[in-house]
């Protein structure tokens, strides 16, 4: 075993920056000055605050102005501004002052916007000058959709996120439609089944506004347009052609006489003649590795685009554009791109299809070119949802997986950052990666995806290649090493885990496997001492193998609760003590949920159930005097280990879920991971 010091040696790592940054995205973040700032303990939790983020959020949707001069985008930090005569220049960034954007709608006349908050307030811009000129407070919850009819003289908006611990989850479910000569709220709009609102659509000529209400209870119907008048907001009788449409997203065209609708979740098409009552065109494809996610007609509605995104299978394209003359009944061109797209769009001036991918990209193309349509493509760097972030043992370097929203399992891009200086140190496009792990002295960085290996990467070479192990279970979810004998290598997938150990030649063995199908595994981890291995078994409870012993354990309770899921896991700095994080879901009702076990017993000391949504993960502090949970409510709470009281509840990503958190080893700081697309810095400030 000794030759295996090659790969797991002490290394010093010493970080070029400027080679390592070479060719990458510019990256924006705000990091903390350079302070001795105090360790974080049970008596000063209560003053925890941010003292920095690092990251530019993620980008969700685009619009142009209407000179055609400034694209405008929407990210979770703000509103972006792409100077569109100068493609080289620095986007300009307009931020809220009302708790983070949520939505955004550009006035298809004026120089200007309306954002939508989380505050529920939606604030009005003047574009050119980038400053906020009024606001209007339009609902109680976060402002999710906002649209202008075709003159700019109605703005209908709508809100969502309000979560009800006893009926479960619930979203405002009233749209509103605004005057916007005198800011006058004209009518509240509702769907008779209480259904959230889910798409805004004004139909071409001021003719009316769609709503497309919807959820995903079982409990209730699925999805139903209403049609409603722009003048009076009263419900009008549906068309037809709107009768047909239920769970699936649509298009109109520019003239009002082609709608395109969209089967959701599988591959299916429709165009139809609205004055004939007819369809056009259809088509499906079972086989296809994508789904369809959004259309629109091209400037002279010849043309029908379709964006998709990529289903799990390897080596399937993330992000698809397909080009389809749908009156000849035939597809005229395909653009595929290596990471999923957020939106498309044409420019006003109708030459230019505009297509903004997951971290920035701005790609130009005439879609009349068949060879070559690229015609320009800029670049700002944005997040994915970051999912894990892990620190470094000795460094202040994190690495932190990206996944995309419909993907929970797989990630795209592994980012590593100097967290004291804000430096984006190199982006790795990793696809299907399902976990990520660093060895105990910090020279390794360990990935595993959905495939049957696990990979390594020197930290000191973080461009360079990764050494693949193969070690046989399919599927992986999830990847750990031991922290007293880097050898030893648990991997787990949804219904097992395994124990192996790594040889000197870098060949793997397995050592210990559990049963088939002995309930669902989510994350797997060692305890500081290196004597147990325990992963979160879904139903009730962590499984615990004793790694010396070869026995395995399961807690008495096991199997007493059911849709009791755990899936994050952890265990206190003694190794006595394990925490698990997961939901408690009945119907549409649910509940983030964490239980605290003694090991090795596995007795169940007590059980927590203050957030709202599940919780992602749980951490103890380096001490192990605290327990932070972070949660999809958007929360993480902070409280003492033995009494479990709350000391703190921290709220800074903007009202998006937080997916994972971690303290530095020292204590000093605690570092968070949100679907706001950033990484935020928590700790006692001076």
């Amino acid at each position: 075993m000794q030759g295996r010091k090659s790969l797991f040696r002490l290394v010093s790592i010493v970080f070029v920056i400027t080679a390592l940054a070479a060719k990458l995205p510019i990256a924006t973040g705000n990091p903390p000055h350079q302070a001795n700032f105090p360790i974080i303990t049970p008596e000063n939790a209560s003053q925890l605050a941010e003292i920095g983020h690092l990251g530019n959020g993620r980008a969700i949707s685009a619009e142009f102005t209407a000179d055609g001069q400034t694209l405008v985008v929407l990210g979770t930090l703000g509103i972006w501004l792409y100077d569109q005569a100068d493609h080289t220049a620095p986007p300009r960034l307009l931020e809220s002052s009302h708790g983070g954007p949520h939505s955004m709608a550009v006035h298809p006349i004026e120089n200007t916007l309306a954002m939508g908050n989380r505050d529920g307030t939606i604030s009005f811009w003047d574009i050119e000058s980038g400053t906020e000129t009024s606001n209007i407070q339009a609902h109680q919850t976060p402002v999710r959709l906002l649209a202008y009819n075709a003159d700019g003289t109605r703005l209908a908006s709508a809100g969502g996120g309000v979560f009800d611990q006893e009926q479960g989850m619930t979203f405002d479910d009233v749209a509103k439609l605004w005057d916007m000569v005198d800011g006058s709220e004209v009518a509240a709009l509702t769907n008779e089944d209480g259904l959230p609102p889910r798409e805004l659509i004004f139909l071409p000529d001021n003719l009316g506004l769609v709503i497309n209400f919807a959820t995903f209870c079982s409990d209730a119907p699925f999805s139903r347009a209403e049609f409603f008048d722009l003048q009076t907001g009263f419900r009008i009788e549906l068309p037809n052609w709107l009768n047909s449409f239920g769970d699936q997203f649509f298009a109109v065209s520019h003239d009002g006489t082609r709608v395109a609708s969209l089967a959701n979740y599988y591959i299916g098409m429709s165009v139809w003649d609205v004055i004939s009552d007819t369809i056009l065109f259809e088509y499906t494809d079972d086989d296809s590795d994508f789904y369809y996610i959004k259309a629109l007609f091209n400037p002279d509605d010849t043309r029908l685009i379709i964006i998709s995104e990529g289903f799990y299978e390897p080596n399937a394209g993330l992000g698809l554009i397909e080009i389809w003359d749908y009156v000849n009944n035939q597809q005229v061109n395909r653009l595929e791109f290596s990471e999923p797209i957020n939106d498309a769009l044409f420019s006003p001036d109708r030459k230019t299809l505009v297509v903004i991918t997951s971290t920035g990209a701005i790609h130009y193309y005439d879609v009349n070119k068949q060879d070559n349509p690229v015609v320009g493509e800029t670049y700002h760097y944005f997040g994915g949802f970051p999912s894990k972030v892990i620190v470094h043992p000795n460094e202040p370097i994190i690495a932190v997986l990206e996944k995309q929203q419909d993907w929970p399992d797989n990630g795209i891009n592994v980012d590593f950052w100097d967290y004291s200086t804000g430096s984006l140190l190199t982006t790795r496009s990793v696809n299907h990666i399902t976990d990520i792990a660093i060895n105990s002295d910090g020279s390794q960085f360990v990935f595993s995806d959905r495939s049957e290996n696990v990979s390594f990467l020197n930290m000191q070479d973080l461009n360079g290649e990764q050494v693949i192990i193969e070690v046989g279970l399919p599927d992986i979810l999830s990847v750990a090493l031991n922290p007293t004998n880097d050898h030893q290598l648990a991997v787990g997938n949804f219904y097992e885990w395994q124990l192996g150990v790594i040889e000197s030649d870098s060949s793997y063995s397995s050592i210990s496997q559990s049963d088939d199908y002995d309930g669902f595994k989510y994350a797997i981890a060692f305890s500081p001492d290196g004597k147990w291995m325990a992963q979160a078994a879904g139903y009730n409870g962590p499984v615990l193998y004793d790694i010396a012993n070869s026995d395995t354990n399961e807690s008495p309770v096991k199997d007493s609760v059911y849709n009791l899921i755990a899936e994050s896991i952890a265990f206190s700095p003694d190794s006595k003590t394990i925490v698990t994080g997961g939901t408690y879901a009945y119907g549409c009702a649910r509940a983030g949920n964490i239980q605290i076990w003694h090991v090795p017993d596995l007795e169940l000391l007590a059980t927590l159930e203050d957030h709202t949504e599940e919780v992602s993960a749980v951490v103890f502090s380096p001490d192990g005097s605290l327990l932070a949970s972070s949660s999809e409510d958007g929360t993480i709470h902070i409280r003492h280990s033995d009494t479990y009281e709350i000391l703190a509840v921290l709220e800074g990503h903007l009202g998006y879920g937080v997916n994972s958190i971690a303290f530095t080893p020292d204590g000093r700081l605690l570092i968070s991971a949100g679907d706001d697309g950033t990484i935020r810095l928590w700790g006692i400030p001076e």
